[in-house]
């Protein structure tokens, strides 16, 4: 890798797809930075997680070796991301001095943050969990009011709110030794609902409240933010993959005939009186368009309702209603058979990476919901400070990138951000 031109990688091993991405140093005169990605379709997951070691690493170790050579590039680090139900999140308060000139100042913040890992380390969850993020909430400087950024501030004391974001241990460890395999090293592990909504909820509805749900090929992850704050993250062992299977398993088609229908009627099959098909012998046969409907709906339903429950602590906080993104929010009516459900705005969302490109063109299939999590991967690779506390698994390097190109580089993030 040309240390001239810095490059960050993610990789998302999603049920339905693998998928690496990259971000990188325009050659143009302007400075820009580009984004590519590649995907192919997953082997060895189900529902989010690995489970079939050598075929998931000769799935990732075959994109791997195409990435590179479409890119021309040496892919040796990369972000990780993590999904699936294991994944866990609860608040946490910490609480140190802030010191001997009681000015709060970036070693107070990571004083706090370290304590907060260590309290996680000691822990009981601990034997068996990994934490993955650390997300200030606000933070309290004495007894007044809560801030976000208390850089500056004099007191005596600081505490802070944190969403904390862990996982499996056992679990990481192995796609650690996954990726590893496939000869790439890892700088970062994430959490996908973390990544899909950075990229996917705009400030203005992250402070009226809003859930971003990732509707994946086996999973819907969701993060909820109130008052513009990460509250609460969750993930759905159901999406996508589950309506294309009730469709294959009661018309009797081929799983690959039940997505194309899928995909290009979904809910609103209901308008149309027949659609032809192929059942798994070959033959053509015509299926009433309301029995496709009523298949997806049923799904869809028990998904709304399993998502719904993670959102009754938040009732009535909610302005911003629920952001759909992610390739199982493509389903035609998914959005309005929720809204209607869950009586709140639900919408589908794109990454919202195209406000940042200022030159050139950019394909749009680069900036579909279903590449949000690859996108949200390589914001997080490029701004770990900026968005959680997380330490990198041991005996890993760091991506070489210059200072004065990452400083441009978080300066453009920040403002499409």
């Amino acid at each position: 890798m040309n240390p001239s031109r810095p490059q960050i990688f993610a990789i998302d091993l999603g049920t339905s797809k693998f998928c690496v991405a990259r971000l990188s140093e325009t050659s143009d005169a302007q400075g820009g930075f580009a984004i590519d990605s590649l995907a192919v379709p997953a082997k060895g997951t189900k529902r989010g997680m690995v489970v079939d070691f050598s075929a998931a690493l000769e799935c990732l170790s075959a994109l791997i070796d195409e990435a590179e050579s479409r890119w021309n590039c040496d892919i040796v680090n990369g972000v990780v991301g993590i999904a699936g139900s294991h994944l866990r999140s609860h608040l946490a308060k910490g609480n140190i001095a802030i010191g001997p000139k009681q000015i709060v100042d970036a070693s107070t913040l990571l004083r706090i943050e370290e304590q907060m890992y260590d309290a996680f380390a000691q822990s009981s969850a601990a034997v068996q969990r990994e934490l993955l993020d650390s997300i200030p909430v606000h933070y309290q400087i004495d007894q007044r009011d809560a801030v976000d950024d208390p850089l500056g501030f004099s007191g005596v004391n600081l505490s802070a709110d944190f969403l904390m974001i862990d996982a499996d241990k056992a679990y990481l460890r192995d796609i650690v030794r996954l990726v590893n395999g496939a000869g790439v090293k890892v700088t970062r592990l994430a959490s996908e609902p973390l990544a899909s909504a950075y990229v996917c909820a705009g400030e203005d509805f992250r402070e009226l409240g809003c859930c971003v749900v990732d509707i994946g090929g086996g999973t819907s992850d969701g993060l909820v933010f109130a008052h513009g704050k990460p509250a609460l993250a969750f993930s759905v062992p159901m999406a996508g993959f589950a309506m294309t299977s009730d469709l294959a398993v009661a018309l009797n088609v081929p799983l690959r005939e039940a997505e194309r229908i899928k995909t290009i009627y979904g809910l609103s099959s209901s308008q149309l009186e027949q659609i032809t098909t192929e059942d798994l012998y070959g033959a053509q046969k015509s299926v009433p368009g309301e029995v496709i409907a009523k298949i997806l709906e049923a799904r869809c339903r028990e998904l709304t309702v399993s998502i719904a429950k993670h959102l009754v602590p938040f009732k009535g906080r909610l302005g911003g209603g629920v952001l759909l993104t992610g390739g199982g929010s493509q389903l035609n009516g998914v959005a309005e058979l929720m809204s209607a459900s869950m009586r709140i705005p639900v919408r589908t969302v794109n990454p919202r990476w195209q406000k940042a490109f200022t030159s050139g063109p950019v394909r749009q299939e680069r900036l579909a919901p279903k590449f949000a999590t690859a996108l949200g991967l390589l914001v997080l690779g490029a701004l770990p400070d900026a968005i959680s506390y997380n330490r990198a698994p041991t005996n890993v390097p760091s991506v070489a990138i210059p200072s004065g190109v990452m400083s441009r580089l978080r300066a453009w993030l920040r403002e499409m951000s």
